[in-house]
């Protein structure tokens, strides 16, 4: 093993062992103030918490998946066919904004990572047998800061149950929500043009982002979890992990060779794990998660939810005409 798959190893087990963070959270209505631009009515619904090209491959063939909370292994899973959603919390300008980002990054960096006729579009640089890093020559640092932020900001400002513990202060919501407008364009040529004439300090952070070198296609290895902890703060989505601080730690410090630093006008670092050591990290990180599970059954006196018996009951379900 690679010291820098173990060493992400490690430290992702020290982070998910910090303490619990338990946000507020209101129910939103269309009379209400879109969070973003604090204008507008929040009249757009359904608004995906994150971005629907990284979250369709959570899904099996029959399009659905399982939400299982850490803090409740011995409730029964619901079942969902869709990514985590919100309405009122964006208006549909804002809502635009977001949609014009996620379509550059999907059409851009996250394309070309899977084309190999992209990959000259990459500098490659190995950091250990398991590890390379793929840093792009193309993707305009400004605009995928803005993508990682705006997923960010979301999950901190949703009352969706999934990220009921991803919490934040209220000086750092408003300065990433500052950061996301100052650069608002509800079209691609708008968007465009604020990235080249803005000169608004980006908030600062660093950021790491890890993938697996091949596309994974067995939904039933994917995951969405966003980690209840704080500084960094540690998400996992499909094929991707992002850790990403706000304020100077240990953690992330001792990635220099493959963090992205804002502001910064470096280029856009994605890390790329070979196959068996991307599955080592996710059993992992899944067996760290269910080890705090039980430790909260027990707490609780409770026993875990028997997910054997509610899985294959589902497998022989005929499905629907």
């Amino acid at each position: 093993m690679g010291w820098y798959h173990a060493d992400l190893k490690r430290r992702a087990r020290i982070i998910l062992e910090e303490k619990l963070l338990v946000k507020r959270t209101i129910k939103r209505t269309s009379d209400m103030p879109c969070l973003l631009c604090k204008k507008n009515k929040a009249d757009k619904t359904n608004s995906h918490i994150i971005p629907r090209f990284l979250g369709k491959d959570i899904f099996n063939k029959s399009n659905e998946a399982y939400t299982i909370s850490s803090a409740e292994m011995n409730e029964h899973p619901a079942i969902v066919q869709s990514s985590p959603k919100e309405s009122h919390i964006l208006c549909a300008e804002c809502e635009a904004y977001f949609s014009v980002i996620e379509t550059s990054i999907a059409n851009g960096i996250y394309k070309d990572l899977w084309d190999d006729k992209k990959k000259a579009s990459f500098t490659l640089q190995p950091l250990d047998e398991n590890a390379v890093v793929w840093t792009s020559k193309s993707t305009d640092p400004k605009q995928f800061h803005l993508f990682i932020y705006s997923i960010v900001w979301r999950m901190f400002v949703t009352s969706n149950v999934l990220f009921k513990h991803f919490k934040a202060s209220d000086k750092l919501i408003d300065a990433l929500r500052l950061c996301l407008i100052a650069y608002k364009g509800t079209n691609a040529n708008d968007f465009v043009e604020n990235l080249s004439k803005v000169s608004i300090p980006m908030t600062p952070s660093k950021y790491l982002i890890h993938t697996c070198e091949v596309i994974v296609a067995d939904g039933t290895t994917n995951s969405l979890a966003p980690i209840p902890r704080a500084n960094p703060y540690y998400i996992f989505i499909n094929r991707w992990t992002l850790m990403i601080s706000f304020r100077k730690n240990d953690h992330q410090e001792v990635f220099k060779e493959s963090n992205n630093v804002v502001p910064s006008d470096d280029k856009i670092k994605i890390v790329k794990f070979k196959e068996a050591a991307w599955e080592a990290f996710r059993q992992k990180f899944l067996w760290i998660l269910s080890q705090n599970a039980n430790q909260g059954l027990q707490r609780k006196g409770a026993l875990p939810f028997d997910y054997e018996p509610f899985l294959e009951a589902r497998k022989k379900r005929k499905p629907s005409a």
